[in-house]
């Protein structure tokens, strides 16, 4: 008998709603691992929420926000991504072609990505990144906002709250420090 092995987290659905005039996309994800034949399954929730008035910008028809949002987690644990939803062909290419090999080749686990691939949907002109100011974000701002090709310009700045607050003060954060880090970020943009 083969001992089987292996790690995914499966995007399982994905969810939009709205409350508070904010509006949410809220993705579930089974986290699944089995070592010597011994599977063991954790179910959790991410999200990804913003004002109402950019509501129309959520995607809930594609797993590309989450698949990216994922990506690092499983690099760094393992992990394959399987996704329930279906995922743009683009996307998929510019991971598995450009994106992985060379994080692979540097250390990074070779992650494998299934999903369903689909044309990506003709929605919103928008060109994002987060702006944490540090080094790395004042670069891509500094190559990306007046980028030659119209179409790849940077238009959108944001602050992911991934746990990084928790992560850089070793006890609850208080939303102060949070709002400092937004207006840190608002300042930048």
């Amino acid at each position: 008998m083969t001992e089987k092995t292996g790690k995914s987290l499966r995007i399982r659905w994905i969810r939009q709603t709205g409350k508070d005039g904010k509006s949410r996309i809220t993705c579930g994800i089974e986290e699944s691992t089995i070592v010597r034949n011994n599977p063991s399954t954790v179910d959790k929730e991410v999200f990804f929420e913003v004002p109402a008035e950019y509501s129309m910008y959520l995607v809930a028809e594609r797993s590309d926000a989450f698949v990216v949002l994922l990506l690092r987690y499983a690099l760094s644990g393992g992990y394959d991504i399987v996704s329930d939803v279906a995922m743009s062909e683009d996307l998929y290419f510019n991971i598995t072609e450009r994106l992985l090999p060379p994080m692979v080749k540097n250390g990074g686990y070779d992650v494998k990505i299934k999903a369903n691939l689909l044309p990506p949907l003709p929605k919103g002109m928008g060109v994002g990144a987060d702006m944490n100011c540090d080094v790395d974000s004042f670069h891509i701002v500094g190559k990306y906002r007046g980028y030659p090709i119209k179409r790849y310009r940077l238009t959108h700045l944001s602050v992911n709250d991934l746990g990084s607050f928790e992560a850089m003060h070793s006890v609850d954060p208080s939303e102060d420090v949070k709002a400092a880090a937004y207006d840190r970020a608002r300042k930048a943009a």
